[in-house]
């Protein structure tokens, strides 16, 4: 083989382009406080039934009537730790303390000019969906995964998804597997020394290292 060329000075490989398919994403944001694992079956569940290529998971820095939240920084933390075992899941730091569909789905277009955008969300928020401002901006740029929760039915969600302003690119409505899992649950659990079961060894390791959720006696 002539390596003369490639040795040379100023000789260079000619340009090779790479086709790059778009790519389905998944968006599931929350508080997160902590993740849990039914926050990773919903996940994988939405890659698996609405043929994602990865969901990103968004923790919230400062959402909206959670004062007491905790800090962003162990938050980011613990979803890494939770995601560490799936390359197809991970955490995505997004800029902004809130998320608002108008300025939220700037910046994600942003990231992935090219891809669709799948937006993961449990029933309870999904209820409320058709309230929010500017939300058939949303709507008209972005499908939607449904997780049903608690005593929600799938047909319920399907009920709620007719008072929308406008019907989204796409819907796909699951049946959560861990649906009865509450991160306020855990938090619980967790304040009264106990362990949880509904959360993986690493995060519960993680906030008892760093004193998340335990209550200080007096």
């Amino acid at each position: 083989m002539d390596t003369s060329c490639a040795q040379s000075v100023g000789c260079r490989p000619s340009a090779v382009k790479v086709y790059q398919p778009m790519a389905r994403i998944g968006i599931f944001s929350g508080s997160f406080d902590p993740i849990h694992k039914g926050h990773i079956a919903f996940a994988m569940q939405a890659l698996d039934r609405a043929n994602l290529d990865k969901v990103y998971i968004c923790p919230e820095r400062k959402p909206p009537r959670k004062p007491g939240i905790t800090h962003a920084h162990h938050r980011f933390e613990m979803v890494k730790l939770a995601t560490r075992a799936h390359t197809n899941i991970e955490l995505l730091e997004l800029l902004g303390n809130n998320f608002t569909p108008a300025k939220t789905l700037t910046r994600l277009k942003r990231k992935f000019p090219k891809d669709t955008l799948i937006l993961l969300m449990g029933s309870d928020l999904f209820e409320h969906m058709h309230s929010w401002k500017n939300v058939d901006i949303l709507l008209r740029n972005v499908g939607l995964v449904i997780g049903a929760r608690g005593n929600y039915e799938v047909t319920e969600s399907l009920a709620v998804a007719h008072k929308l302003p406008r019907q989204p690119r796409e819907l796909t409505i699951l049946d959560s597997i861990e649906r009865d899992i509450s991160s306020k649950q855990i938090r619980t659990q967790l304040k009264g020394y106990h362990s949880s079961k509904a959360v993986l060894a690493s995060v519960s390791r993680y906030a008892k290292d760093h004193w998340l959720y335990e209550k200080i006696k007096e």
